[in-house]
């Protein structure tokens, strides 16, 4: 008797997913031609019949879609994800959130029981942008959105970061300063990148040396790192007058520092941070800050892949979102 192939092994001799096999077999997505023809090809080479009872839950619709959150404790991430879910229940969409804690491993795990549950797409801000990420996603031919991140083919939106920290330095450089920090994070992320392209760019546009010195690099986020890198600042031999940290709790840890050591802001010290958080408005010294549209963000996120559930073959679309600087108190 002649073993009957399985839907994985049409889906290796095809060069594509399980899941796109399945939308074939299913008609309940729209496939590309080529691919569908590759699919309908190796099925007439084997003879496959569909078994029905088998195969009744793959590719139906959900109305369930996964977000998988880097670290929801972020106000930024917070905002942005509950928007997300405002948005999809008035479409009758269900969410499933998923808070990776920033670890990667946790992530593709995470993938794989959103795979599990048949969801309709993913929305993720991933902590890596890796190959990994990127080929379980594929793998599993899921309709997903990042924001903030750019993935391989994957659709994304994100905010205008370059333009951001360029702005960010001819502001303080208009304010009088010369020795402009950075706090820099995540250097392996695109967004970061854009940022440090932005820093440097910045001191170009207004022909600031670089100094290596006042780029202050470190791994934590949180105000208490922001805190103790204070010293790390201080003991620059070239003292900065202003520093951009990479996000508002930073900036807040270390407006802390400076007042315990009876450094003042922005007389002596001016600081800014990233991201706008509720409560900078109502720190004392007022945080300046780059505000991110973070409603524009999710809602974009969410009609992208809404586009991508109808079709998952439509063409690859990456959106940025401009920013602005907030000017408070702190410079």
């Amino acid at each position: 008797m002649t073993r009957k192939i399985t839907i994985k092994e049409i889906a290796q001799e095809a060069g594509t997913s399980i899941t796109v096999v399945s939308y074939v077999l299913n008609g309940t997505r729209n496939v590309s031609p080529e691919l569908k023809g590759r699919v309908l090809e190796v099925i007439k080479k084997h003879n496959y019949k569909k078994d029905f009872s088998a195969s009744s839950l793959r590719g139906k619709i959900t109305k369930l879609i996964g977000i998988i959150v880097h670290d929801f404790s972020n106000p930024l991430s917070a905002a942005i994800y509950s928007e997300i879910e405002r948005m999809a229940h008035q479409q009758g969409y269900s969410v499933l959130i998923c808070d990776s804690e920033r670890k990667h491993n946790k992530e593709l795990e995470y993938l794989d029981v959103l795979k599990s549950r048949n969801v309709d797409g993913v929305i993720m801000i991933p902590s890596y942008e890796d190959n990994a990420m990127y080929k379980r996603i594929f793998d599993y031919a899921i309709p997903a959105v990042t924001i903030e991140r750019k993935l391989k083919n994957l659709d994304c939106v994100y905010c205008d970061y370059y333009e951001a920290a360029s702005s960010v330095v001819n502001y303080l450089y208009g304010l009088g300063h010369r020795k402009i920090a950075y706090m820099n994070r995540e250097p392996h992320l695109f967004i970061s990148q854009e940022r440090y392209s932005g820093y440097l760019q910045g001191l170009k546009n207004n022909s600031l040396e670089l100094i290596n010195e006042l780029i202050i690099d470190g791994s934590g986020f949180n105000a208490s790192d922001g805190y103790n890198e204070f010293e790390k600042i201080m003991g620059i031999k070239i003292k900065p007058t202003a520093v951009i940290a990479y996000n508002d709790f930073l900036a807040i840890g270390l407006i802390r520092a400076c007042i315990d050591n009876n450094i003042k802001i922005p007389q002596e010290m001016s600081i800014i941070g990233f991201n706008n958080f509720p409560v900078d408005e109502y720190l004392y010294p007022r945080l300046s800050t780059v505000t991110l549209e973070k409603k524009k963000l999710a809602f974009n996120a969410f009609n992208l892949l809404i586009r991508r559930i109808s079709n998952y073959e439509a063409g690859l679309k990456r959106i940025k979102i401009p920013v602005s600087i907030i000017a408070r108190e702190t410079t």
